[in-house]
């Protein structure tokens, strides 16, 4: 069978992709909002790309503000320059929160030494050791940290296990909200639009006016580079660690159902 631009099965299925790639595009930042609170860091997020997330989102809210297009529209750019202001926020956070946390850790690190070394020297002369080093566990030392917790074996198994419950927790719930997201999907595009033909005729058509299209395009190619920088961080760091896959992936599905949801609508010239 043939599908033309007439066929209502065509157009049932680009409201669907159009409404899929509006959802996912909604919660394409949670993921990694998440997993940087799991982590209590965002190190592994790229600055200079959130920083031009936040500029093409401005362009973009500012765009939409002057053109005077649909409020959904305009409150949708208002969600996605609050998202980015949060991520900000979110690394800025846990940044300051650990600097803090290692001078606290120092200050008490010099003056515990200084009883030690004072009570060492008594007993032992002048000969001084230097202190443990500190590690994420804290001031033991890694084989304290073995013996603690039974071996470098428990720890790596200890790892896994709580890797692997998060992840279970997190995928189940990003599964419950893509289903529901689905059927909401299904029914918005199963509701009949209405016909062209016996809508209202505008008095005055909308016009595109300059300053609103010189912040789209500007907005578009800011949201087209802002990928380098995090692919120049991966490359330098030889590591992906500490970003969601399923923000990445999320990315990729809400394109791909954003460009189907075109070619299904028409692949006419004009």
């Amino acid at each position: 069978m043939v599908l033309t631009h007439s066929t209502p099965l065509r157009l049932f299925f680009s409201r669907f992709f159009g409404y899929v790639s509006l959802f996912i595009s909604v919660i394409i930042s949670v993921p990694q909002l998440y997993e940087n609170y799991l982590n209590k860091s965002a190190e592994s997020v790229s600055e200079v790309m959130l920083w031009i997330w936040l500029a093409g989102d401005l362009f973009n809210f500012g765009g939409a503000f002057l053109q005077k297009i649909l409020f959904t529209a305009v409150l949708l750019g208002a969600y996605f320059l609050l998202v980015s202001i949060l991520m900000i926020l979110q690394m800025y956070y846990y940044r300051w929160h650990h600097n803090a946390g290692k001078v606290a850790l120092l200050n008490s690190d010099d003056t515990s030494y200084d009883f030690e070394s004072n009570d060492s020297s008594e007993l032992l002369g002048d000969s001084s050791s230097p202190p443990p080093p500190y590690t994420r566990y804290g001031s033991l030392e890694p084989s304290d940290i073995a013996v603690e917790e039974g071996g470098p074996r428990g720890i790596l198994h200890s790892a896994r296990s709580s890797f692997s419950k998060t992840m279970t927790s997190w995928a189940k719930n990003v599964y419950v909200w893509m289903v529901f997201g689905i059927m909401v999907c299904l029914y918005l595009a199963y509701v009949p639009t209405p016909d062209k033909n016996k809508m209202p005729v505008l008095e005055k058509p909308l016009e595109l006016e300059f300053w609103p299209q010189v912040f789209g395009y500007i907005s578009a190619i800011l949201y087209s580079g802002s990928r380098i920088p995090q692919i120049m961080k991966n490359y330098r760091q030889k590591s992906c660690e500490g970003l969601s896959l399923m923000m990445f992936v999320f990315t990729l599905v809400s394109n791909i159902t954003y460009v189907l949801a075109f070619l299904l609508e028409s692949t006419e010239y004009n």
